[in-house]
């Protein structure tokens, strides 16, 4: 994981003697939250379903994402029991968790910078438990989910270029119910790239830490990467492949997953889209498919 992480440092100062290439621009560092960026001079908006994106909002525009459905199912063994007459057999837990209208809002405050808020109005959780003769025992717990925000600057690239790179500051607030939700703050920064490749692929990477207290009151850290590729199939349908991993201080394991999809730009400020995450660590969602709707304004 280490790995990752230098290599991804590597590959943003490599890249940055090469990021001109911009040509000649217009200046839009005038335009701001309260003087909206022009209708003509919007540039190519990009979503963040293959990672999150270095290239900021127009300053005055604002992007709605909301995931209409999302589900995950995950099927584990979670220890022995002992049954009289048949001695010790599997105890498996199933898990499943319904997630409806996961909303990510985006605000351009300037050029080069803009605000985003993450809400959970509603999720579903069941979990059931059997073993054998023994069970089946299901619990359903439901309610809001936490809130998360972020703030990004984009250091190079926004309107032009073959790179761009940014910065993030990222919290979340534990709003859920504290059987649904983490019950603790975290926040961190994180770090955003993007180039275009030959054969007209797009390479994206992330990579964040941030920082939260334990159930015993103890911090933890928690260090994310994904590194994806997208191309556009025909005309307005896009795909793309990412690979996304989670380590976390004081424990040995680590979470990670593949997260395929497919975009549909439908007009210049409205996509579609649907796609799944497939787990390949033991303790990752054995797969999560999703679909949504983006539109910007």
């Amino acid at each position: 994981m280490k790995r990752i992480i230098l290599l991804s440092v590597l590959a943003a100062s490599l890249v940055t003697s090469v990021r001109g290439d911009e040509g000649s621009m217009e200046d839009k560092s005038h335009y701001t939250l309260f003087n909206p960026t022009p209708a003509d001079s919007l540039r190519v908006w990009r979503t963040d379903h293959a990672g999150v994106v270095p290239f900021t909002i127009d300053a005055g525009h604002v992007e709605v994402d909301v995931t209409a459905v999302s589900y995950g199912h995950d099927d584990e063994l979670v220890g022995f029991v002992f049954l009289d007459g048949i001695g010790f057999v599997e105890l498996r837990q199933k898990l499943e968790v319904w997630r409806y209208g996961f909303t990510q809002i985006k605000i351009g405050l300037l050029n080069n910078l803009d605000a985003e808020v993450t809400i959970e109005p509603y999720e579903t959780i069941t979990a059931t438990v059997q073993g054998g003769s023994f069970g089946p025992f299901r619990r359903t717990l439901s309610g809001f989910g936490d809130v998360s925000a972020r703030v990004k600057l984009n250091l190079w690239g926004n309107d032009g270029g073959k790179t761009a790179l940014s910065v993030s500051g990222n919290a979340t607030f534990p709003r859920a119910n504290a059987r649904i939700g983490s019950g603790r703050y975290a926040a961190g920064p994180s770090v955003e790239f993007a180039a275009k490749l030959p054969g007209e692929f797009e390479l994206r990477i992330d990579s964040g830490a941030s920082i939260s207290e334990d159930a015993r009151d103890e911090i933890q850290s928690t260090f994310g990467n994904l590194i994806s590729l997208s191309h556009a199939i025909v005309g307005p349908l896009e795909e793309y492949c990412a690979f996304n991993t989670a380590v976390f201080t004081g424990r040995a394991d680590w979470v990670g997953e593949i997260r395929v999809g497919l975009n549909y730009r439908l007009s210049r400020n409205l996509e579609i889209y649907a796609g799944s995450s497939f787990g390949v660590t033991d303790n990752a969602m054995d797969y999560q498919p999703f679909a949504g709707v983006a539109a910007r304004f």
